[in-house]
């Protein structure tokens, strides 16, 4: 068998008892309901679900890095709808706002938030010409400048824990799973760091796969492709 599955190999391979260590950017994929690439994601935990997968392990910088990207999507969505809001008062132009728009959107703290935001880049976004934004940088000026109004920002982080809280509950109770959340030590940063001269892996790529050595998991599934290398032969198996 190849050390690196595709999506169609997934498909043909009958995974067993096996356990499968998964990425951020797989769980992402899922819970995006715009993501092209979350149907493919339903389908092939379908087909673990199907052949009775053991174990599904997420190392705990996956479960931060998840977290943290739904708190970002959270912020940018609010400073968005707030733009739109403001937009639609002002043109003839009106943007379309769903009632949660509409609630995230006009809470004074949001448009507080929106002054720290490059209106030129929010409005690129508004208009569908960009989607990332400097969320991270925006957080901190706004805690920086309403040191009072730190607590507003709460419930975007309860938010994004009861996200992913809840993807663990579907993992468990829809697909019948056993998840597991993983640890690291020295060994796996040892590991890392080999697979990083090895593979020329980023760092956070390189503890993930080492994650998934370290606690003897059989497969790892992501959707980056800088882990279809070459390279590899043995010893793991990639989606």
């Amino acid at each position: 068998m190849d050390s690196v599955l595709t999506y169609d190999d997934v498909l043909d391979v009958n995974f067993g008892q096996a356990s499968i260590c998964i990425d951020a950017c797989f769980i992402l994929a899922f819970l995006d309901s715009n993501d092209p690439r979350g149907d493919a994601v339903g389908n092939v935990l379908a087909k673990w679900h199907k052949d009775g997968i053991c174990r599904i392990g997420i190392p705990v910088q996956v479960v931060s890095e998840v977290v943290h990207n739904l708190f970002k999507n959270f912020v940018l969505r609010a400073v968005v709808s707030a733009t739109k809001i403001q937009l639609n008062a002002l043109r003839g132009r009106k943007y379309p706002l769903t009632e949660e728009d509409k609630l995230i959107g006009e809470q004074g703290f949001v448009k507080k938030l929106l002054r720290f935001a490059p209106s030129k880049v929010v409005l690129e976004i508004a208009n569908g010409k960009r989607y990332s934004l400097p969320v991270s940088d925006l957080v901190k000026d706004f805690k920086k400048t309403f040191p009072a109004e730190r607590a507003q920002l709460t419930p975007m982080y309860q938010h994004s824990i009861k996200i992913f809280n809840d993807y663990i509950a579907t993992l468990t109770d829809d697909f019948g799973f056993n998840v597991d959340i993983l640890d690291t030590n020295q060994s796996t940063k040892d590991v890392a760091v080999s697979y990083m001269a090895l593979f020329q892996l980023e760092i956070f790529d390189a503890m993930h796969l080492a994650t998934t050595f370290c606690n003897s998991y059989d497969y790892f599934a992501t959707l980056d492709s800088d882990f279809a290398h070459n390279l590899y032969s043995g010893g793991h198996q990639e989606y």
